[in-house]
């Protein structure tokens, strides 16, 4: 039977983001209306292993609703990144009768939490970053507020850049993440924008050009030859749940390395390299990108996506066209997508379930 959760601690950690005080207000009033009781813990992590903790009552969360930052302030705990410092942090939470904890920050701020979680303190994430660099949600707090004040920093800066007849280079914030530049460059009509994903192109495309590979077929199939992160996940996937006693008795038998991996590993990876060969089969069928940027001449090389970009312009009124373009480029995804189903769902599931 579950245990009755009486008491929650809540904090925020990390960089603060506008909305924060918000998502507290919103815990704590919700929690009090339910008869938990909430204990506020002050800077983070930091503040969970030295016991800066605060009872939280509707009056503490009142008039903060409109304020930026975090009334519960925030610091980054280097100590916490250790096994030492997590289960630390679990005994204090035990220490203060905290049963679970809500924790409103980034991507290393639900690290914190799986681990707590991992040591048998029950967390909630609340995703508190700008960068917007949370996987499985559309908008993170903060992530908005942070893009207009972008777009109306660049909306000034224009005024005095037309003035000069000059061109301005703007920085903005997001760390591994694009989403803010990408979006305010598009906001304010930017000339060009670089994020993290199109900056890495710069230095292929240099390589590909030394290479003499740009405008070229075979150059084409080597880019596509490339991983991406779908199928690295899938395969990590597998590789976590394999156990290790398999490899660990064969080599006890007298196996190689080289015949554990093909004898064992490789048979039991199929489903993981069926699902990422179709992926991979599909995503190239339809990838357009690299496809225009490094096959330049149409006349000579035109692979599926780029061929379709013809029926735009004077046959853009065309309805028969687009319909024809339309059916070749879902059709087939669709024809092997309904093939080779059970395929794709085996790999997907087989590596996240651990039986």
């Amino acid at each position: 039977m579950a245990k009755e959760i009486k008491t929650i601690g809540v904090l925020t950690s990390g960089g603060d983001a506008p909305g924060m005080n918000a998502a507290v207000r919103a815990v704590v009033r919700t929690a009090l209306s339910k008869g938990i009781k909430v204990k506020g813990i002050e800077r983070g992590y930091n503040g969970l292993l030295h016991n800066e903790m605060r009872d939280m009552d509707l009056r503490s969360v009142s008039e903060i609703i409109h304020r930026g930052g975090t009334v519960l302030y925030t610091a980054r705990c280097l100590e916490f990144l250790t096994k030492e410092g997590q289960e630390q942090g679990a005994q204090c939470c035990r220490d203060n009768g905290i049963d679970a904890l809500v924790v409103v920050g980034g991507d290393g701020s639900f690290k914190g939490a799986r681990a707590l979680a991992n040591l048998g303190i029950p967390c909630i994430g609340i995703p508190g970053t700008i960068d917007n660099d949370i996987a499985c949600s559309e908008y993170t707090i903060g992530y908005d507020t942070a893009m207009n004040t972008a777009v109306e920093m660049v909306d000034k800066l224009r005024d005095t850049t037309q003035s000069h007849d000059r061109c301005s280079v703007v920085e903005v914030m997001g760390r591994h993440a694009g989403y803010i530049a990408l979006n305010v460059g598009i906001a304010t009509g930017a000339i060009a924008t670089l994020i993290p994903g199109i900056a890495s192109q710069v230095t292929v495309y240099q390589i590909m050009t030394a290479l003499h590979l740009v405008n070229s077929m075979p150059g084409y199939i080597i880019l596509m030859m490339g991983t991406d992160v779908i199928t690295i996940y899938i395969f990590l996937q597998f590789f976590e749940n394999l156990s290790p006693t398999l490899d660990e008795s064969a080599i006890l038998d007298g196996c190689t390395y080289f015949g554990v991996f093909f004898k064992i590993l490789l048979p039991l990876l199929k489903p993981a390299i069926v699902t990422s060969a179709i992926l991979k089969g599909v995503s190239t069928y339809n990838e357009y990108y690299m496809a225009n940027l490094y096959l330049q001449d149409k006349t000579k090389y035109q692979v599926v996506a780029t061929s379709l970009y013809v029926f735009s312009g004077p046959m853009g009124n065309q309805y028969n066209y687009i319909c024809a373009g339309v059916i070749i480029t879902i059709i087939p995804a669709l024809i092997v997508f309904l093939l080779c189903q059970d395929q794709i769902y085996s790999g997907m599931a087989a590596g996240a379930v651990k039986g």
